[in-house]
């Protein structure tokens, strides 16, 4: 009798092992998993407006933490329409002041939750010198500015990066990139290959 609890509590415990191992990263307290439509109907319910949706992407809008009238994309994969990444697009800033402080704010922000991250980069690749913020902000309108942190756990990558659209302008953005559904979306990607 005691080497079937034995059994069974080993049993337990590798279950218990491998399906925290495979977990899928959280955003907004939500698990990164599952069709496109049951993930947006999650995100609707933190409060997000849901934009729009096509057959592998949604469009929402709403606040992230402190920042207003941010833009979501969620990606999805497969015929099942599987959730792979979740992106927050930061309100476009005009300054390099206001970018650069936002941007310093959301790495303190993940650090706390997340630790230290496994790379980060900040610096502007111009040919120029740079001396001031206005040439700091022509310099990420150039494309010229390499400013990316990347933090990592068993769950997936987490990544801020300054970027620039000459559609947009200069803004923040935030991805969450789950491991597991990342790895099934590569391999369905090498086998059409």
């Amino acid at each position: 009798m005691k080497r079937i609890f034995s059994v069974l509590f080993l049993t337990c415990i590798t279950i218990s092992s491998f399906s925290q191992s495979q977990s899928h990263l959280k955003f907004k307290g939500i698990p990164i998993d599952g069709t496109l439509s049951e993930f947006v109907e999650k995100l609707k319910q933190t409060g997000l407006e849901h934009v729009k949706s096509t057959e592998d992407n949604a469009m929402l809008t709403g606040d992230f933490s402190t920042y207003k009238n941010c833009m979501y994309l969620v990606l999805s994969y497969g015929s099942k329409h599987s959730v792979s990444n979740v992106s927050v697009m930061f309100p476009v800033d005009d300054t390099w002041s206001d970018l650069s402080q936002k941007y310093y704010n959301v790495k303190s922000l993940l650090i706390e939750k997340y630790g230290e991250p496994i790379s980060s980069v900040e610096e502007f690749t111009s040919d120029y010198s740079i001396t001031d913020n206005s040439m700091k902000m022509f310099a990420v309108s150039m494309d010229e500015c390499n400013y990316k942190t990347v933090f990592e756990n068993e769950q997936g990558l987490i990544q801020l990066v300054i970027r620039h659209s000459q559609e947009v302008g200069s803004f923040l953005i935030l991805v969450y990139l789950d491991r597991q559904n990342g790895e099934l979306l590569r391999a369905n990607t090498l086998n059409d290959l």
